[in-house]
Order: structure tokens, then C-alpha cells, then sequence
């Protein structure tokens, strides 16, 4: 079954409906999904009686063949050893995906090639470098690198306030030459929490 309805409830007018929504998505053919899951859409609807954005959240799947991974939107909970069994590309990098948020850079990261677990050991050694100058990030993502001058950027918000730092690509071969082989045989969702558990092993 490609399409549920989602029930959905206004949190400030209690207004009601049902939402169709897609549990795959193949970003070959369906480009205006893939648009909605990048402009973090997908996931949201706007109350046509108050205006208010409302989130809500269900599993899918979103095969990407071109570039080898697939991304499993679930909830923790709803997480199980089945999962594992429901892509049967050996060679494509298997990702968990529980916070909507993390979808468009998720898929920014693994369309560009990168090794997404480098990537949020990087960032949370931005984080913690930010944090001793005193600056306390509300969002942490990654941006894009820049080949001519071989660093990697990353972009942060701060009081609403945007703002860039840039690491060396040095740092990234450093950090990918220690990293482990990826297990394609399984699902993993590599965030935040997965880089915190394993930052110890490229300090």
C-alpha cells in the first residue's frame, strides 16, 4: 500500500481531517516528492481554518538507486528486526530516519557521496568547538564543500541568526580513514546520539 490518510487534528482549533501521504517514495519518478521531503513538506500541513503549521510523522521508505541508499522514516518504537530485510541492495547505504527534520540534509549528505557517519562526527566537533567560544547553536547542519579551497562548510542558527564555519577536507580524510566498514546489511540511524556514543574513538 503506497498511500494511507493520516489523521490529523489542529492543536489550536481542534479542526479535523484526514491527509493522503505516501509511505514510498522513488525520487527518480517522483521529484515533486523528493522537492517536499527536501523543503520539509512532506510532513506538514497547514490548518486551512487557523493557519497553524502542524507536523506529524509515519513511516517511509525512499529508495534512492542512482546513489546507492535508501532512508527508512520510522518512529523509534515502531522500529524491528524485519526492517532490516526490506531492501535487498547489498551495496546501498541503509539509513533510519525518526526526526523529519533530518531528512533534507540526510539526503544533501548521500546524494553528494559523503560518508553521512564522517559527517556527524564533524559536526558535533563544530559543536563543541562553537560551545567553547561561548555560542550556543539552535541547528547544526551540513552544507556543501568546496573543492577549490578544500574545506567543508557547515551552517548554523543562533537567536534566529545565521551563520558558516568551514573545516578543512583534510579533517574529513582524517576522520573517514579511522571510520569502520559501513554494514549495509542493516538499517542504522546515524545522528547526533550515534555521533556522542562513538566521538571518543576520533579524538
Amino acid at each position: 500500500m503506497k498511500s494511507i490518510l493520516v489523521e490529523i487534528t489542529c492543536p489550536t482549533c481542534l479542526w479535523h481531517t484526514h491527509k493522503p501521504s505516501d509511505t514510498v517514495v522513488i525520487p527518480e519518478f517522483e521529484p515533486d516528492l523528493k522537492q517536499q521531503l527536501e523543503q520539509e513538506e512532506f510532513y506538514a500541513f497547514t490548518c486551512p481554518r487557523c493557519g497553524t503549521r502542524i507536523s506529524f510523522f509515519h513511516t517511509c521508505i525512499y529508495p534512492d538507486k542512482q546513489h546507492h541508499f535508501v532512508l527508512l522514516m520510522k518512529s523509534e518504537k515502531e522500529k524491528k528486526a524485519v526492517d532490516h530485510h526490506l531492501y535487498a541492495d547489498m551495496s546501498a547505504t541503509k539509513r533510519y530516519i525518526s526526526d523529519a527534520r533530518d531528512i533534507a540534509e540526510k539526503i544533501h549528505i548521500l546524494e553528494e557521496g559523503f560518508d553521512d557517519r564522517v559527517i556527524e562526527i564533524l559536526k558535533l566537533k563544530v559543536y563543541i568547538y562553537l560551545k567553547k567560544q561561548q555560542r550556543y547553536p539552535n541547528t547544526l547542519r551540513y552544507k556543501d564543500r568546496d573543492k577549490q579551497s578544500e574545506t567543508i562548510w557547515f551552517s548554523y542558527t543562533e537567536n534566529d541568526q545565521e551563520d558558516v564555519l568551514a573545516l578543512t577536507w583534510e579533517s574529513y580524510l582524517q576522520v573517514k580513514q579511522r571510520m569502520p566498514e559501513e554494514d549495509t546489511k542493516k538499517f542504522h540511524e546515524i545522528n547526533q546520539r550515534w555521533a556522542l556514543q562513538h566521538i571518543k574513538n576520533f579524538t
